[in-house]
């Protein structure tokens, strides 16, 4: 579950649709964004396509969608976003390979063959991805950490940058820690 490699897109959406159609027995979302490289810029993401509901955006699909949230997941770092969005908030994100208790289910699904069938799309997802944001007919995908560094014990720890490292510049999802115990800046 440490994968640190890049998000494939197709793998990823393959293993949402599963928990959609098997777990959720609903209908599949129409729309993917991503993959964004941490939960900050999915929180960005969510609040952009917020903005783009209540002011009745239309799009003409999914490549237009991604190109358009990503230019203005720039846009708001970089300061010069053309208007003004709601609080971000990490409440609709669902873990994916960061979720520690993913590895406990898949202890208990695979090795125990606990009865609990609906948990190997949750391990699935883990296996794919760094998280996802299920909403309206729209999933935002992440990318896995791009760095993971832990101490011999096995908990997050890094005394020179931090133990969760995200991919690209945006720097505020990053995780620091020392032997399991978060701090608050940079060791």
């Amino acid at each position: 579950m440490l994968d640190t490699s890049p998000v494939n897109m197709e793998n990823a959406i393959n293993a949402i649709n599963e928990v959609y159609t098997n777990v959720l027995r609903q209908k599949c979302p129409s729309l993917y964004i991503g993959p964004v490289n941490s939960p900050y810029d999915a929180a960005v993401a969510e609040a952009l396509l917020q903005y783009h509901t209540e002011n009745h955006t239309d799009f003409s699909g999914n490549d237009e969608l991604n190109e358009i949230i990503f230019k203005q997941i720039e846009e708001y770092y970089n300061n010069t976003l053309p208007f003004s969005i709601k609080e971000l908030t990490i409440d609709n994100q669902c873990e994916g390979n960061r979720n520690p208790r993913l590895v406990l289910y898949d202890y208990f699904y695979k090795d125990v063959n606990d009865d609990q069938d609906h948990l190997k799309y949750l391990i699935k997802i883990g296996e794919v991805c760094g998280g996802w944001t299920p909403l309206n007919n729209v999933v935002i995908i992440q990318h896995r950490a791009e760095e993971i560094h832990l101490d011999d014990n096995g908990r997050l720890h890094n005394e020179h940058g931090p133990a969760i490292k995200f991919r690209g510049n945006n720097n505020r999802a990053n995780v620091y820690a020392i032997h399991g115990q978060k701090v608050s800046v940079e060791p």
